[in-house]
């Protein structure tokens, strides 16, 4: 593409892409190479932080979650989830 070659010799990717006729939107440009100096978002995290104040594993969150979810008839939407754990 005729849009790439320019954008690849330093012209502004608006002005390339105005003269090609190509909208923004439909623009992907190919993603640098991520090493570990280069980190996008926090940190995951391990636990959560209960209404009591207490830390706990993020396991003990999904097992709720699970036990909960493989009861019968279950139609619960993250609000019903999000007070059952908090019951909990």
């Amino acid at each position: 593409m005729m849009a790439r070659k320019y954008i690849g010799e330093g012209f502004c990717i608006t002005l390339v892409l105005g003269i090609c006729g190509v909208p923004k939107s439909t623009w992907f440009s190919k993603p640098e190479p991520q090493g570990e100096h280069k980190r996008n978002g926090i940190v995951k995290s391990c636990h959560t932080l209960r209404y009591n104040s207490e830390m706990v594993e993020n396991d003990v969150v999904v097992a709720d979650i699970k036990a909960l979810l493989a009861l019968e008839f279950v139609d619960y939407g993250y609000l019903k989830v999000t007070c059952y754990l908090c019951d909990e």
